[in-house]
């Protein structure tokens, strides 16, 4: 959670709010290692990685060269932002299943210089932003922006892979419901890696910051 009580500092793109830090080097290898366990178990050992950044824009098939190009990207966005706010995305076809992930969080934050407030997207103070990150695991894209989930025998052994085969990773599974296209009620799984596991304690962590107009307020880029 932040816990911001002045307007920020902004720098390159980031605010400077106090907030809990994540282990990247942690993070990144549990994050790898669920790709890999949903890529063997769902994708007969395929799948690939895509986003919409130029520098990941894919995709890749993975692990090879796919996992190699993630860790690349993440560990020079992790020089800039603790938090970020963007995922990639690792498709498996063979079900379809779709993994997104946010190594660096969902969260970020909207600074409006005439006001002085610094807010989550959905106006709430940034108190209340979650940095944890986390890999959202459901059917596919939609046209529209929408999703479709899963249904309930794979959300149970996705449930089952995480907290059996990967229980060493101290990972916690959540579910919520979306509707497809249908307005058929389906699931989406969570992971995410909690702080007791994967944090680092509270500090002065760099949040990726945008204009009320989603302008950056800096490059969302990455040191090399």
């Amino acid at each position: 959670m932040f816990f911001s009580k002045a307007a920020p500092v902004i720098s390159g793109g980031a605010a400077l709010v106090k907030g809990q830090r994540f282990h990247l080097e942690r993070v990144l290898y549990a994050y790898a290692q669920v790709v890999d366990a949903l890529t063997g178990r769902f994708g007969r050992g395929r799948s690939a990685l895509l986003s919409h950044r130029a520098d990941l824009k894919g995709p890749f098939a993975w692990p090879d060269p796919a996992k190699e190009k993630a860790l690349r990207v993440w560990r020079g966005l992790g020089a800039n932002y603790d938090a970020l706010g963007e995922g990639v995305t690792h498709v498996i076809p063979a079900l379809p299943m779709t993994a997104k992930a946010f190594v660096l969080g969902k969260a970020w934050t909207v600074y409006d210089a005439a006001t002085r407030r610094h807010l989550t997207p959905q106006g709430k103070d940034a108190a209340t932003a979650d940095n944890t990150p986390l890999i959202e695991i459901y059917g596919r894209d939609l046209p529209g922006g929408g999703r479709s989930g899963l249904d309930l025998a794979t959300v149970d052994a996705v449930r089952s892979l995480i907290s059996r085969d990967l229980v060493r990773y101290g990972l916690v599974a959540v579910t919520f419901t979306v509707e497809d296209e249908g307005a058929r009620p389906q699931t989406v799984v969570t992971v995410r890696f909690p702080r007791e596991a994967y944090g680092a304690g509270e500090d002065w962590i760099r949040v990726r910051c945008v204009a009320p107009d989603g302008t950056e307020l800096g490059p969302v880029g990455f040191a090399n």
